[in-house]
C-alpha cells in the first residue's frame, strides 16, 4: 500500500510542488469562500447570524480534518505539509519580528 502512495509522486518534483502549493494556499482560498457563504447566510436571517460564530468554527475544523484525511488517504502527503507550513510560516515571521524589534542581541 505504501508503494502505491510513493508511485503517485515518483521522480516528478512538479507534482510535489503543486501539492505543496495546493495545501499552502488552498486552505486559505477555501476558507475565504466558506466565510463569504456563511456571511451571506447570516445577513439573510437572524437565526443564521446567531449561529454564525459556532457554525464557522465547526466548519473550519471540519475543513481541516477533511483536508488532512483526504491528503493522507490519497498518499499526497505534500498537501498536508503545505497545510501545516501555511500556519507555521506566519508564526516564524512573527517570532523573527518580535526578536528583531525587542532588541535581542
Amino acid at each position: 500500500m505504501d508503494e502505491q502512495k510513493e508511485d503517485y509522486y515518483g521522480d516528478d518534483s512538479s507534482k510535489k510542488v503543486g501539492d505543496f502549493l495546493l495545501g499552502f494556499f488552498g486552505i486559505w482560498i477555501v476558507t475565504y469562500i466558506l466565510f463569504i457563504i456563511v456571511a451571506s447566510l447570516s445577513s439573510v436571517s437572524i437565526i443564521a447570524s446567531i449561529l454564525y460564530t459556532p457554525f464557522s468554527l465547526i466548519l473550519y475544523i471540519v475543513l481541516i480534518v477533511a483536508t488532512l484525511m483526504i491528503a493522507s488517504s490519497a498518499g499526497r502527503r505534500y498537501i498536508a505539509i503545505g497545510f501545516f507550513a501555511s500556519f507555521l510560516v506566519p508564526l516564524l515571521v512573527f517570532g523573527a519580528c518580535l526578536i528583531l524589534f525587542s532588541g535581542f542581541r
